[in-house]
């Protein structure tokens, strides 16, 4: 990652070595290739412009540098090294090193008695630009180089005979990013941005190039990435398959003779796994991806992951009719009543139970016999720990429900529900005492409640007709999904409620949403108010059932709320707030998105209705979502992505499981079996009459550290700048946030954590700024209102106040920041305005000026490498500048500490990755002393930083500093930075009393932490229930990277040596969070063990962290 080469021990995982390949930020490595010379092993590392040949000893891994070469000129693709023997038209001894650059151009080196020479170039008779090449030698074929273009196509060249193209390979709709040459230079694997992978047979070269190059069309064709694919590899000659790996954080193997998948790898998270390589021996694959995780597989199991990893059964039906006239018998449902009982309904009207007991073997039994009839719909609905009740709608309206027990024989009812087909059989559960279902039919847009009675002894002793539910004459809808839930206390701002009402919930085929309310039906008065409609059925009875004239119809609807797509699944979770029940309701569709509503009590009418309070979200590679339910602590949905079954972990925002099945239309079901210590996820699919049973363990259903989290996109017109938690409410539960964005305002706006992940309150929008906001700060003297500072553009200073109705109102600007080396007697003015126009505030700190009750220090780092020390009096609103000081570079981040002994440190970091501490001890007490004698300071101080930190390569883009007590040192700090080289840095340092200096007791630098930069960091210390024996305090860091969307968790441990303070930092947990492009986060505590984060970039979110 980046400059630095990590060799690890693939069986331990254990670092073994580190070189900096390219120190100094001089670039990243872009290629690794491992040549044999003289039977020593030599790596051959290139980056963009540059290249260095490594000499490697054993059998502890050191490298020793042979040869860097001088600065190429354009980016460098492949690079390959053969000895020049090999070769007699070059007449030469030694090593030929060919570097392959992006202008169709090769550069050919002579390395010989530790010296290298440059030979000459040879650019390729079609002078365009690559996306990339790949270099191929062997003594027979000589030097064949493939080149792809830009313009989709594979030039196929020999340099040492022509620079004319030979052959072009067509086929690519898009650039191609990589290609991979076979062992034996007979076969070519390329993949590109059209996400596909393509097999070429290379023909054989004749002596001389034609005129008309040919165009060779690939052998076979590789689809089903869903994003770029962006490596390849063939494993040996003729081998029957090949390996690519995406954008879309997968690894797939494929098979060559049919162009399709035989596995796919899941792992890598973040957005890209961006490269693989096999073992020699061809046994061991690694894959390295944006997620900064090197990951190694086994690639004999991949080969067999269906049957190998997934626990997979095949069975079959049994054949029906006549040896010669045998009927073809297929599922028409499957009902995964638990882990070990499925029950099948076919095509012929048969009825089969699967038990998968490992005592039985895996034997189907014929439970029903209804030839003739085609089932429609179909549930289990369970009652006991003994069985259930399967519950069948056929093409004739027909309901038949088998008790099932798994003890005892099968007893079976049948009636008709209604003249038309059933479409929809979905469970309902009012009572304890009763089973109820609602079934759907066609054209008749009503969906009936029923409810079943049934006892041990007699089993069904009736069916009554509980409810209908119906549209109004001009509509109808085939109902697909239902959800009834008790109400007991939904209030309004009146205290208006609706008490023992219940709530259904209907969606149907076009995408929209019905709320039905109707009275609970009470256990009371079952026997008289349903006993009109109570009909006892015989076992096949064709008796239509009674029914009530009495309809409801729907109060509240929401139309095409999965663009006229079909309502899949209906879940609500319910929560107790205030001594109350909230109700959040999930939508899935077919459409692959999720909605997100709300009851609510209109304060007009007092009648129940439903909000959105969130847009539909889609689910990358997600093309419908079936079903939403709760596992645990985990909401799980389940649903289709092309022809692969997929579990998505909402709770967590991760994918658990993709299985191929054949896609929707295909017959399947699952039951997830959470009371193991691993939950199993079981999952039936069918094709024909051969059907696939997978139990599949999911340990990722385990406990997260992460809560629920509030996404709001965009939050402001465009990206956010900086975000900043303020702690001055009242309520323990609810936090302020204020963010500045590009799109010139301010935006304060209030969350109650415990209502995750609900959308925030934007309280209010700031507008005074001209330009773009980017950094604000807040500071208070005790017992006065709070103020708060912005800075932005064109060096502009806004302050605000903070009254008791809880907004913030403007107070006065600063715009005519002093700028040094400015002649202020010649063209002030003018001058003052140019340098204003072309410089930003890029951070802000503020805090009140101990000993007085209107002063404070308000702190800026500007994009003119100036740091000013600015004084703001709230009762006189003035400004004034009280020093300068110079950081050198660009400043990015700002942070600040008081000690015990009153001394106050300001750090500050720039684009040159130092991190300079200011002691502003002495200024603070002159502005004290000042104010005190009613005198003003004289002129601007200059100060000199009193410790520089070399933290990092580039950039430090975020700072935090944590006090601590450490053992055997007291009182200490740790700072954390995070920076533009993926480095997280940490320093423990004390600040010594009397010079005010800081004396450092260790630092380390962590590299890779990230795919990017890490734009942001922020750390706690968390109190131990049990303390240990070497620390009384855990040391938290959370660190946000910019490029690849991961929040993650690391614990400072400090290991004691003697007097020698020395650390790790242990990762814990992270996650893959919803804000592009993060520009920053912060943090607070609340109750002792849970941390707010909140992440802003494009949009804002705001998770909880449990740190117990």
């Amino acid at each position: 990652m980046g400059g630095s080469l990590k060799v690890y021990h693939y069986l331990t995982g254990q670092l073994i070595h580190h070189s900096p390949i390219f120190p100094n930020g001089a670039g990243r490595i872009h290629g690794i290739k491992v040549l044999v010379l003289n039977g020593e092993e030599h790596l051959l590392i290139w980056g963009q412009k540059q290249i260095k040949l490594f000499r490697v000893s054993s059998p502890q891994f050191q490298l020793a540098l042979e040869v860097g070469f001088p600065l190429l000129s354009d980016w460098i693709w492949d690079a390959l090294a053969f000895a020049a023997q090999d070769t007699p038209s070059l007449h030469s001894s030694g090593l030929i090193i060919c570097v392959g650059l992006a202008q169709n151009l090769l550069q050919l080196w002579l390395f010989q008695d530790k010296q290298l020479r440059f030979l000459k170039h040879i650019r390729g008779h079609e002078r365009c630009l690559l996306y990339s090449m790949s270099i191929y030698f062997s003594k027979s074929e000589g030097l064949v180089v493939a080149s792809g273009t830009i313009f989709n196509e594979i030039l196929l060249w020999k340099p040492f005979i022509s620079d004319q193209t030979f052959f072009k390979l067509v086929g690519h709709e898009g650039v191609i990013f990589r290609m991979f040459w076979g062992e034996d230079g007979k076969s070519l694997l390329s993949v590109s941005d059209d996400r596909s992978a393509r097999l070429w047979d290379t023909p054989s070269f004749p002596d001389s190039p034609l005129t008309d190059p040919p165009h060779i069309p690939a052998i076979q064709s590789f689809y089903g990435h869903g994003a770029r694919v962006w490596d390849c590899i063939i494993p040996h000659p003729n081998s029957p398959y090949i390996i690519t790996c995406s954008e879309d954080t997968t690894i797939r193997v494929w098979d060559v003779a049919t162009g399709t998948k035989i596995s796919t790898l899941e792992g890598h998270t973040g957005k890209s796994v961006w490269r693989v390589a096999l073992h020699p021996k061809g046994s061991i694959l690694a894959s390295g991806g944006g997620d900064s995780a090197v990951k190694l597989w086994n690639l004999q199991s991949l080969l067999h992951k269906e049957k190998k990893q997934l626990n997979e059964i095949l069975f079959e039906l049994p054949s029906r009719g006549t040896i010669t006239k045998p009927k073809k018998q297929e599922v028409a449902r499957f009902i995964l009543a638990s882990c070990s009982h499925l029950f099948i309904a076919s095509t012929l009207g048969f009825v089969y139970r699967k038990a998968f007991d490992e005592t039985k073997g895996a034997a189907v039994e014929e439970i029903h016999k209804d030839e003739g009839t085609t089932w429609q719909s179909g549930v289990y609905h369970h009652y006991n720990q003994m069985g259930g009740l399967l519950i069948l709608g056929d093409s004739d309206g027909f309901i038949t429900i088998i008790s099932a027990e798994t003890n005892a024989q099968f007893k079976t009812f049948k009636f008709q529900a209604s003249p038309q087909r059933i479409t929809t059989v979905i469970p309902f559960d009012i009572d304890e005492d009763y089973y109820s279902f609602g079934t759907s039919s066609a054209n008749t847009g009503e969906l009936i409640l029923w409810r079943i009675g049934y006892s041990d002894q007699s089993g069904i002793t009736s069916c009554s007709m509980v409810y209908t539910f119906a549209l109004p004459s001009a509509s109808v809808a085939i109902w697909s999904a239902a959800k009834l839930i008790f109400t007991k206390e939904i209030k309004s701002t009146d205290n208006t409620q609706k008490s023992e009402a219940l709530l259904v919930l209907l969606g149907d085929s076009a995408g929209s949403i019905y709320l039905f309310e109707v009275p609970v039906p009470h256990k009371l008065n079952d026997e008289i108010a349903y006993k009109k409609q109570k009909t006892s059925f015989t076992t096949r009875s064709s008796t239509l059932s009674e029914k009530t004239e009495d309809k409801f119809y729907p109060v509240f609807h929401l139309k095409n709320l999965h663009a006229s797509q079909r309502v899949c699944s209906i879940y609500i979770s319910t929560e107790e707030v205030m001594g109350r029940q909230d109700h959040t309701i999930l939508t899935g569709g077919r459409n692959g998105h999720i909605c997100k509503l709300k009851f609510f009590v209109d304060e007009l009418d007092h009648n129940v209705k439903l909000v959105k309070i969130s847009d539909s979200k889609a689910y990358k590679n997600m093309d419908m979502v079936e079903s939403i339910e709760r596992c645990g602590e985990n909401d799980i949905y389940f649903g289709f992505y092309g022809s692969n079954a997929v579990f998505y972990n909402l709770s967590k925002e991760s994918k658990l499981l993709s299985l191929p099945c054949g896609g929707s239309k295909r017959p399947s079901a699952y039951f997830i079996d959470t009371t193991l210590s691993v939950p199993m996820i079981h999952f039936i699919s069918s094709k024909q009459t051969q059907f696939s049973l997978y139990s599949v363990p999911s340990p990722t259903l385990k406990e997260s550290l992460f809560s629920k989290a509030i996404l709001q996109q965009p939050h402001h017109g465009r990206d956010n700048n900086s975000i900043q938690i303020l702690k001055h409410l009242s309520t323990p539960q609810e936090v302020s946030i204020v963010t500045t964005s590009e799109d010139v305002t301010v935006r304060y706006s209030v969350i109650n954590t415990s209502k995750l992940p609900e959308t925030s309150i934007t309280t209010q929008t700031l507008h005074n700024h001209t330009s773009a906001a980017r950094a604000t700060a807040t500071t208070r003297h005790p017992s006065k209102p709070l103020l708060m500072f912005s800075g932005g553009s064109k060096l502009e200073m806004k302050a605000w106040g903070f009254n008791e109705s809880g907004r913030f109102f403007y107070l006065i600007s600063e715009i005519n920041s002093t700028i040094p080396g400015i002649n202020k007697k010649k063209n002030k003015k003018k001058q003052t305005s140019e340098k204003m126009i072309n410089h930003r505030v890029m951070a802000l700190v503020a805090f009140p000026v101990e000993g007085t009750e209107k002063l404070h220090c308000v702190i800026s780092g500007r994009s003119d490498a100036m740091i000013e020390v600015l004084l703001f009096d709230d009762q006189e609103l003035r400004w004034e500048t009280v020093a300068h000081l110079n950081q050198g570079s660009c400043v990015l981040s700002l942070s600040d500490i008081t000690t015990t002994e009153r001394q106050h440190i300001l750090f500050s970091g720039g684009t040159d990755g130092k991190i300079f501490a200011w002691d502003l001890t002495k200024l603070v007490q002159e502005i004290g002393r000042s104010h005190k004698e009613g005198t003003k300071i004289e002129s601007a101080w200059s100060l000199q930083a009193s410790h520089t930190f070399a933290a990092h390569q580039s950039g430090v883009d975020s700072i935090s500093i944590l006090p601590v007590a450490i053992q055997d040192h007291g009182d200490a700090f740790i700072l954390c930075s995070g920076g533009d080289d993926q480095v997280i840095f940490i320093s423990v340092f004390k600040v010594v009393s009397k010079e005010g200096s800081i004396v450092e007791l260790g630092k380390k630098k962590f590299d890779s932490m990230h795919n990017g930069s890490i734009r942001g960091i922020w750390s706690t210390t968390l109190p131990y229930k049990t303390l240990p024996q070497v620390e009384k305090d855990r040391f938290w860091v959370f660190s946000i990277g910019g490029e690849d969307q991961l929040l993650s968790i690391w614990n400072i441990k400090f290991q004691k040596h003697n007097q020698i303070l020395d650390f790790t930092l242990e990762f814990i947990q992270n996650r893959l969070i919803d804000v592009a492009h993060s520009t920053g986060m912060t943090g607070t505590m609340l109750d002792g063990n849970k941390v707010v984060l909140a992440i802003c970039g494009q949009g804002i979110q705001v998770l909880q962290v449990n740190c117990t």
